[in-house]
C-alpha cells in the first residue's frame, strides 16, 4: 500500500503564521504542529517529502508550556495570590474546549493538515482536534523561538487574558 502525500501546504503555514503572530525559523515544526494523521501520510515541503508523526508528542509539550507561561503571568501579577483563581484561569484559557473554540474563532482549524479522506468529504476539523493543533503550535513556537515568542504568541491568540491575570 503505498503512503498518501500531502502537497501545496504553504498556504496552511503562511496563514497559521499570519493567525498566531509569529514567523517559524523552521516551519517543519509548524507543520508537524499542524498535522493531526498519523502514520501514512507524507508531506510534501521545499522539494523534500517528510515523514512527520502527528502533533501529539509536540501538544504535550504545547500544553506544558502554556501552562507555565500562564502561572507565571499570574504569579508576577502579584497579591493576592490564590491559587482557585489560577485554576479558573487555567480551565477557562486552556482547557480544551475553549482552547478549541478559540482556535475555530482564529481559523486555526483552517491550517490543519488532515487526512485527506476528511479533507475530499469537507468535514471540518473537530474541536479536539483544533485544541491539539493549538497546543501543538505552542509547543513548535517554544521550540523555535523560547519562552518569549511563546508569550507573543498566547498573547496573540487572547490566551493570556482572563481577569485573575
Amino acid at each position: 500500500m503505498s503512503s498518501q502525500i500531502l502537497r501545496n501546504i504553504e498556504p496552511k503555514i503562511a496563514k497559521c503564521e499570519s493567525i498566531i503572530g509569529y514567523t517559524f525559523q523552521d516551519k517543519v515544526l509548524c507543520i508537524q504542529a499542524l498535522k493531526s494523521v498519523g502514520t501514512g501520510v507524507l508531506v510534501s515541503y521545499n522539494g523534500f517529502i517528510h515523514d512527520l508523526p502527528n502533533n501529539k508528542a509536540l501538544a504535550v509539550l504545547g500544553d506544558r508550556v502554556q501552562h507555565l507561561a500562564l502561572c507565571v503571568k499570574w504569579w508576577n501579577r502579584g497579591v493576592p495570590r490564590v491559587s482557585e483563581q489560577y485554576s479558573q484561569v487555567e480551565q477557562e484559557n486552556l482547557g480544551n474546549k475553549p482552547l478549541g473554540e478559540r482556535g475555530m474563532e482564529r481559523g486555526i482549524h483552517t491550517c490543519i493538515l488532515q487526512d485527506p479522506g476528511r479533507t475530499v468529504r469537507r468535514e471540518q476539523p473537530t474541536n479536539k482536534m483544533v485544541a491539539d493543533a493549538m497546543e501543538a503550535i505552542a509547543g513548535a513556537v517554544y521550540l523555535d523561538g523560547g519562552d518569549e515568542a511563546l508569550e507573543k504568541v498566547m498573547s496573540a491568540l487572547g490566551l493570556d487574558l482572563h481577569r485573575y491575570l
